[in-house]
């Protein structure tokens, strides 16, 4: 016996021993009263009594029985509840209280089937919670790094091979202390250019930390910004609609452009190229380049409200390799061909959350739940050719605030060369 087991612990060890002892004998008692009782009785009385009595459980000085049969009990107590008691007692020697539950048969199997039911759906419910955390704990380690998903895109207007890296939706998530993972490997890739495609902060709070990192990436390569929804509340305080924009600027677009504006000042206080609605050029070795940013989150309100200032600077015709920096991909159901550039850059939509295969995304703002099933034009991740022109989805760097299942943040790697 184990010493460690205390007094109270051991006479209740003894007591179910003493218990499951008592019920094995007179289980044993039954069999034997059964065959006296068959010599008794013919074969339709054991069939429709005995033969459906059992054991049920024991309790001190009382023995429960199961009846499982359909009849009446009250014929039994009639006629053969005396024989019953007397061939039993006669078997284990004494006499107790004897109690008989009926079940029927049905009824009992109908609760052995939903047991078995219960149990079986329970276990599954586990296994699936089991499965959901171990699913949610994996993406979770993968979240906290990104991958580098590489394309290539190939236009006439390339003399030379040149590489761009895109970042979008960081949300002022962090790889390593103060992005010292995803700087080195940026770093390591050598891009030509740097763009990123908006929502790179989160907060106020946050503009401090993603300004730094800005800092680092422009001791890489030439960092050209546009803004995402995140920087236009911080900047304006507001989501861009028509109305919004008529009062804010009295009906000229040039106003909101020379806004106070001290987080666009702050980027290029520290070497950023930041785009509103605005075109920079720059030349890459062989090539020259034309990036342009488009200032809003809702192309459809901000073309109504200034169509023509879009029209000048994102439809004319240089010449050179055109990039157009846009936060959300709905730029190509509002610009139309000839608005676009000849590579554009979007995020906004986080791959749709969730990846599924053949689904693909979950979920999207714009178009509910799986939005690449619902139309063919709808944009959520990766690379898009059309009408001549490459459109490329970020699926966004953030690691915190949603969950992102089969979807971990992403580094885009261009590598435009001429065809």
């Amino acid at each position: 016996m184990n010493p460690n087991l205390t007094s109270l612990e051991k006479n209740q060890k003894k007591k179910k021993k003493k218990i499951n002892n008592i019920t094995r004998a007179l289980d044993y008692a039954w069999k034997n009263t059964c065959d006296v009782l068959k010599s008794k009785t013919d074969e339709d009385v054991m069939d429709k009594w005995f033969n459906n009595f059992s054991i049920a459980r024991v309790k001190k000085n009382l023995v429960v029985f199961r009846y499982t049969g359909n009849d009446d009990l009250s014929e039994f107590y009639a006629e053969y509840y005396d024989m019953f008691t007397a061939c039993f007692f006669d078997t284990i020697g004494y006499e107790t209280d004897i109690k008989i539950e009926q079940v029927k048969i049905a009824e009992y199997r109908n609760k052995s089937r939903l047991s078995r039911i219960l149990a079986g759906i329970f276990a599954c419910i586990l296994v699936c919670a089991a499965g959901v955390v171990a699913l949610i704990g994996m993406n979770y380690i993968d979240n906290l790094t990104f991958e580098e998903d590489f394309y290539q895109v190939g236009n006439g207007k390339i003399a030379g091979n040149l590489r761009i890296i895109q970042l979008s939706d960081l949300h002022a998530s962090s790889f390593g202390t103060d992005n010292s993972t995803l700087i080195e490997r940026i770093t390591l890739l050598k891009p030509d250019i740097i763009v990123t495609t908006g929502d790179m902060v989160d907060k106020h709070d946050s503009v401090q930390s993603v300004v730094a990192l800005y800092e680092k990436l422009a001791e890489i390569a030439p960092v050209y910004a546009a803004y995402g929804n995140n920087e236009d509340d911080i900047v304006y305080g507001l989501r861009m609609t028509r109305d919004e924009l008529d009062h804010l600027t009295d009906g000229d677009p040039a106003n909101l452009i020379k806004s106070d504006d001290t987080l666009r000042a702050s980027l290029e206080a520290v070497g950023v190229k930041v785009l509103l609605n605005e075109q920079a050029t720059l030349t890459v070795g062989e090539n020259t380049v034309d990036i342009y940013g488009v200032l809003t989150t809702n192309p459809s309100a901000f073309w109504e409200y200034c169509g023509e200032s879009y029209d000048s600077f994102l439809n004319e015709d240089t010449g050179n390799f055109k990039v157009l920096l846009c936060h959300e991909p709905y730029v190509f159901e509002t610009f139309g061909d000839g608005y676009w550039g000849d590579l554009v850059l979007c995020g906004h939509t986080h791959g749709g959350i969730v990846r599924l295969p053949y689904l693909g995304g979950l979920y999207e703002r714009k178009n509910g739940l799986f939005p690449e099933k619902k139309q063919e034009d709808t944009y959520i991740a990766g690379k898009y050719d059309l009408s001549g022109k490459t459109l490329i989805v970020n699926r966004g760097l953030s690691n915190k605030g949603i969950i992102r299942i089969s979807n971990q943040p992403e580094l885009v790697v261009i590598d435009i060369n001429r065809y």
